[in-house]
């Protein structure tokens, strides 16, 4: 990996050990550039880290990615200037592997501060060629979707452990992994720890990468996960921003409270009491 969990904090200038928190744009297809940019605007403005495209948009022509990528960089130069922190966001470039160099720099072009692939559609080779590319310094987001087909059987397939692995020695800076039994996803503490223990350890040669969680996370799972996998891991939510009854910027803000009040191991509910956006999302 280029960048790594210590390269990503440097280019968000994160200098304590905390959790990153991230999101996923929703609708996940169907909104236009602008209708995207502006939802990363606000989710920014609640103090978010990260957000990133959905694994099933790519280049669709409701939301053409060179639009988009554009549209999406405008939009974090503004929460920039309004709020003096870097956020970044993952364009999906996830194509055939031969096409996938071209993809990145049409990305890199408009402006794109974080790269994103579906690695079993696209292929470990494709996330091998970015990480090797000196043209393309950008950290690299891998999506693991698709995976359950091959991992899920107790008796058959391949352990996502090993997948982990093999995403870490092609380049990627960031991985899926679950969401250790907390939240909606399949997968248990010691099939998700395996996985962040790949990603982690000691390896030659080889920066530690992201273990991102996601899936059905809300402001008050944050503080368990936090207990099971520690701070250098991404915590992504969905819903659990989208779905707050005061929008997505008092989402984002209530998930970026919740870390806080975990970090700092402060009771959420008591933290919550100065906080409405956060005291909104336990309500809710």
């Amino acid at each position: 990996p280029k960048f790594g969990i210590g390269g990503v904090r440097a280019i968000l200038n994160i200098k304590e050990e905390r959790p990153f928190v991230g999101t996923i744009v929703k609708p996940k297809i169907g909104l236009d550039p602008k209708e995207t940019a502006q939802y990363v605007y606000e989710v920014g403005l609640g103090g978010l880290t990260h957000s990133k495209d959905d694994e099933t948009l790519v280049n669709q022509s409701f939301c053409p990615l060179e639009e988009r990528t554009a549209a999406v960089a405008e939009a974090l130069d503004r929460v920039r200037e309004e709020t003096g922190r870097k956020m970044l966001h993952a364009i999906n470039i996830t194509t055939r592997a031969d096409h996938i160099l071209d993809i990145a720099d049409l990305a890199v072009e408009n402006g794109a501060s974080l790269l994103m692939v579906d690695v079993f559609t696209a292929g470990f080779g494709a996330v091998q060629a970015l990480a090797e590319d000196e043209s393309i310094n950008l950290p690299i987001h891998v999506h693991r979707t698709m995976h359950g087909a091959i991992t899920r059987n107790p008796r058959h397939g391949i352990s996502m452990a090993v997948f982990a692995l093999l995403v870490r020695l092609a380049g990627g800076d960031a991985l899926h992994i679950g969401t250790f039994g907390v939240g909606k996803m399949h997968g248990k503490f010691e099939e998700d720890k395996a996985s962040q223990i790949a990603l982690t350890s000691r390896l030659a040669h080889h920066k530690p990468v992201i273990p991102v969680c996601s899936g059905g996370l809300h402001p008050l799972l944050v503080r368990p996960l936090v207990e099971i996998a520690g701070r250098n891991i991404q915590i992504q939510a969905g819903g659990g921003i989208a779905g707050h009854p005061d929008g997505p910027r008092a989402g984002a803000r209530a998930m970026v409270l919740a870390a806080e009040a975990a970090t700092s191991q402060i009771p959420i509910e008591e933290y919550a009491q100065a906080h409405p956006e956060l005291m909104h999302a336990i309500e809710k």
